[in-house]
C-alpha cells in the first residue's frame, strides 16, 4: 500500500472517528435536556415555577431545536402571571411556532396568552389560523364565539351622544350576535357533548329575548349530557320565562340531583 493510500484511509479513519464522537456528544446533550425538561415538569407539579423555569431554560439551552420544550417554558412562563413573564412567554410562544407552524394546541396556547395580555386582534388571528390548519379544532371556534359574545354585551346597551343626535349601537351588537350564534353552533356540530357552549348560546338567546330558541337548544342539551346540572337549571330558567311552570319545576328538581 502506497503513502497516499495510507494518508486517506488514516484522513477517513480520523473522520470517522470525530464523527462518532461528535454524535455522542450531540446524544449527551440530548439526554440532558430531556432530564431537565422532565425535572421541569416536577417542580411545575410542585409549585416551584422558579424552580422549573431555570430547568426547563436549561433544557431549550441544549436543545434549542425542540418545539415542545419551548412551549413548555413558555407554559411556565405563562403560569407564573407577570407582566414580564407574560413577556417572555410570548417569546417562547414565538420560537416554539418557528419550529412547528402547524401545531394547533401551541397556537392555541399562544392565543390564550395574547388573550391574557389584552391583544385581542392579535389572538383573533391566531384562533382563526389555527381554523385553517384544523377546521375541526372547536375550542378555537367557542374563543371566537366568546369574543363575539362579548362585543354583543358592549354594543347592545351603548349610546354615543353626538352633536345633533345620538348614535346607537345595535346593529353592531346584532351583527355580532349572528356571528357569535354561528361560532357556538360550530362548536356543538363539532363537540356535541361540550356543556359550556350551551350556558353562552342558551343566555344570548334570552339576551334577545329568543326563548323558543334558548328551550330548543336547551332541550336538546340536556338529552346529550344528561347528567349536566347546569344545562337542566338554564332550561328550567328558559321555561319559568315562558311561563311554562311545570316544566320548569321539572328541569329544576333535575337540577338538584345533580347538585
Amino acid at each position: 500500500m502506497n503513502i497516499f493510500m495510507q494518508k486517506i484511509i488514516l484522513i477517513f479513519t480520523i473522520g470517522i472517528f470525530l464523527f462518532f464522537i461528535q454524535r455522542s456528544f450531540a446524544n449527551d446533550k440530548i439526554t440532558e435536556a430531556k432530564l431537565n425538561f422532565h425535572k421541569g415538569q416536577e417542580l411545575l407539579a410542585a409549585g416551584d415555577h422558579e424552580g422549573a423555569i431555570d430547568c426547563l431554560r436549561q433544557a431549550v439551552k441544549l436543545f434549542p431545536d425542540s418545539a415542545k420544550f419551548h412551549h413548555r417554558l413558555a407554559l411556565a412562563y405563562m403560569e407564573q402571571g407577570t407582566v414580564y413573564s407574560r413577556l417572555r412567554a410570548n417569546l417562547e410562544f414565538k420560537e416554539t411556532l418557528s419550529l412547528n407552524r402547524d401545531n394547533c394546541d401551541y397556537r392555541f396556547d399562544y392565543a390564550m396568552l395574547l388573550l391574557q395580555m389584552k391583544m385581542t386582534t392579535s389572538a383573533v388571528q391566531q384562533l382563526k389560523r389555527i381554523i385553517k390548519i384544523d377546521p375541526g379544532y372547536y375550542l378555537a371556534y367557542y374563543h371566537l364565539g366568546l369574543l363575539k359574545e362579548k362585543d354583543v354585551m358592549r354594543y347592545r346597551y351603548m349610546i354615543d351622544p353626538e352633536e345633533g343626535g345620538i348614535i346607537y349601537f345595535y346593529e353592531f351588537a346584532k351583527e355580532d350576535k349572528e356571528k357569535a350564534v354561528y361560532y357556538y353552533n360550530k362548536v356543538i356540530s363539532l363537540k356535541p357533548d361540550f356543556p359550556d357552549v350551551y350556558y353562552h348560546l342558551g343566555m344570548l338567546y334570552y339576551e334577545y329575548n329568543e326563548l323558543f330558541h334558548m328551550i330548543d337548544l336547551l332541550e336538546k342539551a340536556v338529552k346529550i349530557i344528561p347528567s349536566d346540572k347546569n344545562c337542566h337549571l338554564f332550561l328550567g330558567f328558559a321555561y319559568y320565562h315562558d311561563e311554562q311552570y311545570e316544566l320548569a319545576e321539572r328541569e329544576f328538581e333535575e337540577a338538584m340531583k345533580y347538585m
